[in-house]
């Protein structure tokens, strides 16, 4: 593991270096790419995807309402809704997904994001109501593993860039860089014994692609401009008798104490 953080952080001042120069010509996507109905039906009809449990709720530790969530008949994430503040209803569109965010118990249309699918049914490129000025690109290898994010501000020159890397489709690190900080992120200790059961799968967003942590993660460094000291964050979990994750507790570098309950 010496030899890959030693790696990683040499690869990340090479590509600090130019990151400027290659940053500034990120290349647009196609606006619109035809990906049909069969083709996202029959992602979710493969066999990874009904297998996988549905999150039904998120909720903070000590919280009295949480986050939930519904779904359609393809295991689609429907609805998101926080009680009393939002709600988010997903529309499933031919080469898109859009996303309307209204005000609760109002009802009132806030805004709408909007994601471009491919041809296998991933997000190409994607906007939100909160910055319609920024847009995000989106690429993946033959496995349909996220490697590459790309963000713009089409108003202005700031951009940032995230590159993915895996090792038996698991993910290793990450190399982000913007204008303003440039982090190294190392994924260091998975528990293959057990299943993730809180990644895009489970709450039916099959158009980020395949998530890495099925043996999920137990441990994550990270470099912040990756010159200063390590900082860790540990993930620890509690299983239900299925093997759900119920409870997942984030200590180190930040804090976290969520309950999750499943369809």
């Amino acid at each position: 593991m010496k030899n890959c953080i030693l790696f990683m952080l040499t690869l990340s001042v090479a590509l600090l270096s130019c990151s400027k120069e290659k940053l500034e010509t990120i290349s647009s996507v196609p606006e619109y790419s035809a990906v049909s109905k069969e083709v996202v039906e029959a992602a979710f009809a493969a066999p990874e995807y009904p297998a996988v449990p549905k999150v039904k709720s998120s909720t903070l530790a000590g919280a009295v309402t949480g986050v939930y969530f519904t779904y359609d008949s393809l295991g689609r994430q429907k609805t998101l809704v926080m009680i009393g503040n939002t709600k988010r209803e997903h529309f499933y569109e031919a080469s898109r997904v859009v996303i309307v965010h209204s005000d609760l118990p109002s009802g009132a249309i806030r805004g709408r994001d909007t994601l471009l699918l491919n041809s296998q049914g991933l997000i190409t490129s994607s906007t939100n109501f909160f910055n319609p000025q920024i847009i995000t690109y989106y690429e993946y290898n033959e496995g349909r593993y996220l490697i590459n994010k790309k963000t713009k501000n089409r108003s202005s020159s700031l951009t940032s860039e995230s590159k993915y890397y895996y090792t038996n489709n698991r993910l290793d690190s990450v190399v982000l860089l913007s204008q303003f900080s440039n982090y190294l992120y190392t994924y260091t200790n998975y528990d293959l014994a057990k299943k993730h059961t809180l990644n895009a799968y489970n709450y039916g967003q099959y158009y980020y692609g395949r998530q890495s942590a099925f043996p999920h993660l137990k441990s994550q460094i990270f470099y912040v401009n990756t010159n200063q000291m390590p900082l860790t964050k540990i993930y620890t979990y509690l299983y239900d008798v299925k093997g759900r994750m119920i409870n997942e507790t984030i200590s180190g570098s930040s804090n976290s104490n969520t309950n999750f309950t499943y369809y």
